[in-house]
């Protein structure tokens, strides 16, 4: 009985260590893009996706038929703006014709922990495969805050940040927050006509031991804004609510 007892807590224990260890979400490329005109980009779609890549570039005229991913373009850890793109290729035509997609946020960075093929030159990394699972990408290491309004502030510690639509890094969240673990970002709406007075809209904390991932979203008051959390995405987003 003693000893069934220990394999149970072991068990326990290695699912626990495993559990820890897993990596964040990984995001891949779709596997196609469908295209159903010819120079309409607007037929085409892309396939075997969750709505994380909605924007399709074109290279050249747009052919019918399907583009195979051949690769993905990102940024690596870096604060710095870099496109995330998917590239696809078709060749009934006898050349290649190629296309891009990428989501509309900007905001994945290539995981490259997970698997070789990706190539690293700086804060740009390439990966070059048939595969989108050979070319995994991670929400970036950054926190994103939008707000619909110029009336709605964030602040940490009682001050403003600089500007109500922020790419956060780490760095910059220690130089806002300290070196807590977590950290408090109040949002509020500013009554510009009654003399700049501020009013609760809500609260986000962040782990900064963590990527910054968001662990709780509050909303104290939803009669002008709420705080949602942007979907695939470490950010949020306060948007006007027309109730």
């Amino acid at each position: 009985m003693n000893k069934f007892l220990l394999t149970i807590c072991l068990s326990l224990v290695s699912y626990s260590t495993i559990s820890q260890a897993q990596p964040q979400k990984l995001i891949y490329c779709p596997e196609q893009i469908s295209c159903a005109q010819v120079d309409n980009k607007d037929s085409c779609k892309v396939v075997g996706d969750n709505g994380t890549w909605p924007v399709i570039e074109e290279n050249g005229r747009v052919v019918k038929g399907i583009y195979k991913f051949k690769g993905a373009t990102a940024g690596y850890q870096s604060s710095k703006y870099i496109d995330d793109l998917c590239l696809y290729s078709n060749f009934d035509s006898g050349f290649e014709k190629t296309l891009t997609s990428r989501d509309a946020e900007g905001q994945m960075e290539a995981y490259p922990e997970r698997t070789n093929k990706w190539v690293l030159i700086g804060y740009n990394a390439t990966c070059m495969s048939s595969a989108p699972a050979d070319c995994p990408m991670t929400e970036k290491y950054e926190l994103t805050l939008d707000a619909q309004s110029e009336e709605v502030s964030f602040k940490v510690n009682n001050i403003p940040l600089e500007s109500n639509h922020l790419s956060i890094n780490t760095d910059y969240a220690l130089s806002k927050c300290g070196k807590a673990k977590t950290c408090r970002i109040d949002i509020e709406h500013i009554f510009t006509h009654h003399y700049n007075k501020y009013y609760p809209v809500g609260f986000v904390v962040i782990d900064l031991e963590n990527r910054l991932n968001i662990l709780q979203v509050n909303n104290i008051s939803t009669d002008r804004y709420i705080i949602n959390k942007k979907p695939n995405f470490n950010g949020i987003i306060v948007a006007k609510n027309f109730k």
